[in-house]
């Protein structure tokens, strides 16, 4: 093994968003940014403070988060 490559190496996600503890419901409640909307055709979007975006299961679902993490080679999250 060359010294540069690590014997366990660690792929971390230094920038990730997780709304637990109740946030999802009092997004869901607010009607000024940032919220939670629904779009007419079904898609549950977060209006932020500089856009919106889908809001997917990954963001409020520990669940699902972990799985993508898995399927990407993540180790960690921040």
């Amino acid at each position: 093994m060359d010294p540069i490559t690590p014997k366990d190496p660690r792929r971390i996600d230094m920038h990730s968003h997780y709304y637990g503890g109740g946030l999802v419901e009092m997004l869901e409640a607010r009607r000024t940014r940032p919220y939670l909307r629904q779009r007419p055709d079904g898609v549950t979007v977060m209006v932020a403070m500089n856009g919106e975006f889908p809001f997917t299961d990954a963001y409020h679902d520990h669940r699902v988060g972990l799985a993508q993490m898995k399927a990407t080679g993540l180790t960690h999250r921040l």
